[in-house]
């Protein structure tokens, strides 16, 4: 098979472009971009049955110790400054709430909280923990209230959903008139970069070292897409930044040597990342993980 119909077999499973490449490989799962939409995609997908039963019945066993502890509150704290410096407070739903600590922060801030989450593990804590009661549900089976929110929230959420076009169209209509979302994920551009140069690395050890500090889901939703995707289904005034880091510093699969290295990446990358934010003006976004956020005009 020669390589203009290898091409031409491959759909982007957005805008169904066919000009699509192979980018780079994932423990033998080939990623691909579309130089359409510049969507970058895992080029075999796992099922939808099997991404629901993992978020159900096994995402809190392996990443609920993320949850629990105060690892993540500066990024949530960082998330409410940003949104109510802008002037808004109001209702509020957070899609993918995990156990309900964003929520409950931004309870304490004077929203009024709502939240969606599939695990029913994390969906206890919250209540426990919090006396949050989320919506135990699938963002199909969820009923979406219209024009009623004036925040929703996506919080490292997107690019683990198998449809998250469909989901941001349901967002707009559900925020209210000059309503805000905001979605943070990681930074698909810079992810993809880096794992081309392990990619390229001929020793194993090495290789799947570094591959750990590396993120890749079901996609890698680059700015130029994100900001696309959201136009596309009606937001406007899109803005795109570097997203603060969380403070954990160990991650269950990583070993010491691993999160010495992650340690040591959170505190000297920032200030390179700052740097180049403010230099391009806005135009180069180097941080593992952004925020993007749009109005409903």
């Amino acid at each position: 098979m020669t390589q203009s119909q290898d091409i031409a077999l491959q759909v982007c499973p957005y805008c169904k472009s066919p000009k699509v490449l192979y980018s780079f490989c994932i423990e033998g799962n080939e990623i691909r971009r579309c130089n359409t939409c510049d969507l970058i995609y895992r080029d075999s997908p796992i099922s939808k049955t099997r991404i629901l039963s993992y978020y159900r019945k096994h995402y809190y066993q392996q990443w609920g110790q993320d949850q629990k502890g105060p690892y993540r509150d500066d990024i949530y704290l960082d998330i409410l400054s940003h949104i109510e410096g802008l002037g808004k407070k109001g209702n509020l739903l957070d899609i993918g709430a995990g156990n309900g600590q964003f929520l409950a922060l931004a309870q304490e801030h004077g929203w009024k909280i709502q939240g969606q989450e599939i695990s029913s593990e994390s969906c206890q804590v919250a209540m426990e923990k919090y006396g949050i009661l989320l919506r135990n549900a699938t963002l199909k089976e969820m009923k979406w209230e219209q024009n009623h929110y004036d925040l929703i929230t996506m919080v490292n959420v997107l690019d683990h959903l198998p449809d998250p076009w469909w989901v941001l169209e349901n967002a707009f209509q559900a925020l209210k008139k000059r309503g805000l979302i905001y979605v943070r994920i990681p930074n698909g551009h810079l992810h993809s970069i880096l794992y081309r140069i392990v990619d390229a690395i001929p020793i194993a050890f090495l290789k799947t070292k570094l591959s750990k500090l590396l993120v890749m889901h079901l996609y890698h939703l680059t700015p130029q897409f994100i900001t696309s995707l959201l136009r596309a289904k009606g937001f406007r005034s899109v803005i795109i930044n570097n997203s603060k880091s969380s403070k954990v510093s160990t991650y269950p699969s990583f070993n010491k040597l691993d999160n010495l290295c992650l340690l040591m990446l959170k505190k000297s990358f920032p200030a390179i990342v700052n740097m180049a934010y403010k230099i391009s003006k806005g135009r180069v976004t180097l941080s593992p993980s952004i925020y993007i956020y749009a109005v409903k005009p």
